[in-house]
């Protein structure tokens, strides 16, 4: 085989791999991107922002209407859990004020968190819990946020 050939063999095997893994790439973008919208399309919406329960979707959807400052997953808040980093999305800045917002099912009578939907994910939860204490994240469970709704607590 001649050096020329050997080229254009090279260069034809390079284009194959290439247009090959593109296609390979597009397939799992596709893939990510339809189970998102499966994921997404069971969650509560407004206006096209998702939410992971009713009560965030009451809390955003009354700052709207009252006009009140409020932006969703504003940040991310990185941790070590089991030698990983992972990162944490507080629901909320209202005003100045970080907020996340957890159901009273995820938190023990100790005060601290648990995964009750997958218990071998607690550890995760409780070291979430954490983070977010220790970025000054201010937690509502249920009773504070039906105060906020009903104008009993406020938010610098």
């Amino acid at each position: 085989m001649s050096k020329k050939d050997k080229q254009q063999f090279k260069e034809n095997c390079k284009k194959s791999y290439h247009e090959k893994t593109e296609k390979h790439i597009s397939e799992i973008n596709d893939k990510r991107r339809e189970s998102r919208r499966q994921f997404m399309k069971n969650k509560p919406n407004y206006n096209g922002v998702y939410f992971d329960s009713i009560w965030e979707l009451n809390v955003y959807k009354y700052c709207i209407k009252n006009n009140i400052s409020i932006i969703r997953e504003p940040i991310s808040i990185e941790y070590i859990f089991n030698n990983k980093t992972l990162s944490a999305y507080p629901d909320f800045l209202i005003k100045n004020t970080l907020v996340e917002i957890k159901g009273n099912q995820f938190v023990k009578q100790d005060g601290t968190w648990i995964n009750p939907y997958a218990k071998e994910d607690s550890g995760a939860m409780e070291a979430k819990h954490q983070a977010l204490l220790k970025a000054n994240v201010k937690i509502w469970y249920e009773k504070d946020v039906n105060d906020f709704l009903s104008r009993n607590l406020e938010v610098n």
